[in-house]
């Protein structure tokens, strides 16, 4: 791969974090869309990521959520995605992403850092399969996270597009 080549992808990955996508050929799937947090939801994803809530707050309006049904039994998840300078690494626009069931048992079963998430038709233990691409460790890498019973957990992780 040429290094012009390498340099446009980088650079498109680059605002990945800006223009987020779930899979959307799931007619259960919601698009992303832009939300400023409430104070609980930035209590509970600075806990889920281990942040100062008060650090955290000021970037309530740098968040992305989508909605979908992962396990199948009509309720929604939520995905959020946060893109702030307290979640994003060197930089390189490495943004937090939270999975979790709503209220009122509000509870995370994945965190993990990524540029955008797609939601797979396989499922693991009633839930779907989760796939989380980033640039970074040598070039483009998707990780496939798979629902034991009580979280996600990282199935496997391959290399895209090498450096």
């Amino acid at each position: 791969m040429s290094d012009s080549t390498w340099s446009f992808i980088q650079h498109v990955m680059g605002v990945v974090c800006a223009v987020t996508f779930l899979s959307l050929d799931d007619a259960d799937a919601q698009s992303v869309r832009s939300v400023t947090l409430s104070g609980t939801a930035v209590s509970f994803l600075a806990d889920t990521l281990d942040l100062d809530d008060e650090a955290l707050a000021p970037h309530r309006s740098d968040a992305y959520l989508a909605n979908i049904d992962l396990d199948g039994d009509g309720n929604r998840e939520h995905a959020v995605q946060l893109v702030t300078p307290l979640t994003c690494s060197n930089g390189a626009a490495i943004c937090a992403w939270v999975i979790y069931q709503g209220p009122p048992e509000r509870r995370a079963v994945l965190s993990t850092a990524a540029h955008n998430f797609r939601a797979l038709p396989e499922r693991t233990n009633g839930w779907r399969d989760l796939v989380f691409e980033s640039r970074g460790r040598g070039g483009i890498i998707a990780d496939t996270y798979a629902y034991d019973g009580n979280a996600y957990q990282l199935r496997n992780s391959k290399t895209l597009i090498a450096r």
